[in-house]
């Protein structure tokens, strides 16, 4: 070939024998890695779409209809493919848990309505109570010792105290009680207790586990807005504040 005789006729000039590497490209392949899929699982997509129709309705929506959400979000989560991302299993549980206790809250105060409604009957007698639950009459009764207990606490610059202590106070005359009817009791107790004030029941812990619940619950009760579970405890401390002080010169 006319290339191999002009490699000769250069060795025989050099001297040296020249040495061509032909390079050849071989195939190329060409491998296609999938990206991350973008589209989401559709029944998280509506969990999603249903938390934010229960943020953006809670205040106007009645209970029921809030929990009939809630249970449509559990639903969608049997379905997914992968288990619930961590964010929205929490505001999940969140919401479980404000809307029992405003559940609870509700029927505390359906308790309480009965209870004024038995003041204003005069000579009506008074419907037996259901098991262990207290009478709206019983716990109209109650709720005016608690008013004083806890009065008398404020004044004194008293620590919160849990329910236990509460019935020692009222020297045997506070039963024991059905948690509802806890509620209820505060709820009657802190009728009294103007608007812009703070609730004596702020001075009742629940239990150790859960200090707060009574009066998330009485809150709720009486109309006044819901707390945060991240701001509740500071909340009740300057409430608690404010209350030593408003009781301190007051009869």
């Amino acid at each position: 070939m006319a290339v191999d005789r002009v490699l000769d006729d250069l060795d025989r000039l050099i001297g040296r024998p020249i040495t061509v590497t032909s390079v050849k490209a071989g195939p190329r392949t060409v491998v296609v890695v999938p990206g991350p899929d973008k589209k989401k699982d559709p029944n998280l997509r509506k969990i999603r779409r249903l938390l934010g129709e229960l943020d953006r309705t809670y205040e106007a929506r009645p209970t029921q209809e809030l929990l009939r959400l809630l249970d449509e979000i559990g639903e969608h989560r049997n379905q997914l493919a992968q288990p619930l991302p961590a964010v929205e299993a929490k505001l999940v549980d969140r919401w479980r848990r404000r809307l029992e206790d405003r559940k609870a809250a509700e029927r505390s105060t359906q308790v309480a309505a009965a209870s004024r409604n038995t003041a204003l009957k005069a000579g009506r007698t008074a419907e037996p109570p259901q098991d262990d639950r207290l009478s709206a009459e019983s716990i109209a009764k109650l709720a005016v010792i608690v008013r004083s207990i806890l009065k008398d606490l404020a004044r004194n610059g008293g620590t919160p105290l849990n329910w236990g202590d509460l019935r020692v106070r009222a020297g045997g005359q506070l039963p024991s009680l059905h948690p509802d009817d806890q509620v209820a009791l505060l709820v009657a107790a802190d009728r009294g207790t103007l608007a812009d004030e703070p609730l004596l029941s702020t001075l009742v812990d629940s239990s150790v586990a859960a200090p707060h619940r009574l009066y998330r619950q009485v809150r709720l009760g009486l109309g006044r807005k819901p707390l945060p579970d991240t701001e509740i405890e500071t909340h009740r401390a300057m409430e608690a504040l404010r209350l030593r002080q408003i009781w301190r010169y007051r009869q």
